[in-house]
Parts: structure tokens; C-alpha cells; sequence
């Protein structure tokens, strides 16, 4: 008796290695290099489901068979073995991902707004707003209205979450 073949694990998984919100509680996992109808276990983190291999020797978990949710943000380890019909079983394949399923805290503008809190005709060209606690190097998308009309602009969070648009 031998042990089967280790298996390959499609990555990046989710597309970009990032596991958020929206894709927690069915994260998507496939792979390959499975004998024809192998159970395969995937594990994420000490979260462990099983599906069976195709006769082509691929496997994936598409639905909610594997929900992460409750794990802790960061690195996990996604493991993956194969057990054959004679209950021998590979050695594991790993990689990474990352969870982040923690919506971003609100921010924080700096004000007053042009020091005085009111935006006249020498300012209205070159508005600067400030502010703090983005995640670090993020998106921040910053729109002022008026009730009619909205201007929006995107900076990126430096290091520390601080950002600027000016």
C-alpha cells in the first residue's frame, strides 16, 4: 500500500488571497492532481470539511461547506490531503490566506474643515480635509455635498491610517 500523490490547491483562492465579509461563510477552494473519487479534506485555519475528487482528480468547495467566520483576522494555513479507497492518505498541501472580515472603523476628519470650518471663494479650488484611523495604506473615498451636488475623491491611508486630501 502507498500513500497517494499530494494534491494541488488553486490559488490565489477568492481570486486575491483575501477572505472577507461576503466570502467567509462559502469560501471557494479548488484544486487538482486527486485519484478518481478520492475524499479530499480540506482544512482553514482548524475549520475541516470533505468532497470528492472527479474522475478528472478535481475537487472544489464552491458552496458552504466550509465557513470561516468565526476564525480571527490575519494569516491562516488551508491545508489539503486525499484519502484513497484504501484509506491511505497523502501528505498535506498548504498555503495561505488572509482573513479580513472585520468591516474598517469609522474615520476620524480633522476639524475644523480650512481651520475656520467654513469654505470660501479663495479655498473652494484647493479644499484640504485630513483625518485619521483608516486602515493602513487603504482606500478612503471622501465626498462633500451640498444636497444638490456630490464631489468625491479617493486618497490612500498612509502607514499609520492617516490621510489627506488636498
Amino acid at each position: 500500500n502507498q500513500a497517494p500523490n499530494a494534491l494541488t490547491i488553486t490559488t490565489p483562492i477568492e481570486t486575491d488571497g483575501v477572505v472577507n465579509d461576503a466570502e467567509d461563510g462559502d469560501v471557494l477552494i479548488q484544486g487538482g492532481g486527486a485519484e478518481s473519487g478520492a475524499t479530499v479534506t480540506v482544512d482553514v485555519g482548524g475549520v475541516s470539511t470533505t468532497t470528492t475528487a472527479d474522475s478528472s482528480g478535481n475537487w472544489t468547495l464552491s458552496g458552504n461547506e466550509l465557513d470561516i467566520s468565526a476564525l480571527n483576522n490575519g494569516t491562516l494555513t488551508v491545508s489539503a490531503t486525499q484519502a484513497d479507497s484504501a484509506g491511505n492518505t497523502s501528505t498535506a498541501t498548504t498555503t495561505t490566506i488572509s482573513l479580513d472580515n472585520q468591516a474598517p472603523n469609522a474615520l476620524t476628519i480633522t476639524t475644523p474643515i480650512e481651520t475656520d470650518g467654513i469654505v470660501n471663494a479663495a479655498e473652494d479650488g484647493d479644499v484640504l480635509i485630513t483625518g485619521s484611523g483608516a486602515e493602513a495604506n487603504t482606500s478612503i473615498t471622501v465626498t462633500i455635498s451640498d444636497g444638490a451636488n456630490n464631489q468625491s475623491r479617493t486618497v490612500i491611508a498612509d502607514g499609520s491610517g492617516a490621510w489627506t486630501l488636498s
